[in-house]
């Protein structure tokens, strides 16, 4: 076989790999698979937002409000609190409200 045969049958390899590439996106399951991974991680993203942002409904008598309280504790701003207590809807995102634990990282 001479360069240009060779060249040719190359070329020729190239176009049936490129169209095998697209047959394989345009693939109804590779389509449904795609959509299905996309919507996994959007809902990643929907819990990770929601456990960064909990309401805590704490009673006013109580001694966990004081502990937690931001005006006298501005040191707990950004701070990870872990509290134990009912799983509610507080202002429209998930909160807790009737804490019995509550824990603290340094």
């Amino acid at each position: 076989m001479d360069k240009m045969e060779l060249l040719w049958d190359y070329m020729q390899e190239d176009i049936k790999a490129d169209r095998i590439e697209l047959e394989i996106k345009r693939s109804p399951l590779r389509q449904k698979l795609e959509k299905t991974r996309d919507f996994i991680m959007s809902q990643q993203k929907v819990y990770k937002d929601m456990e960064e942002r909990v309401a805590i409904s704490a009673d006013r008598k109580d001694a966990i409000r004081d502990a937690l309280n931001l005006v006298s504790h501005p040191s707990n701003l950004g701070r990870k609190i872990f509290v134990k207590g009912d799983i509610i809807t507080y202002y429209g995102i998930p909160g807790v409200k009737n804490i019995s634990e509550c824990v603290m990282d340094q």
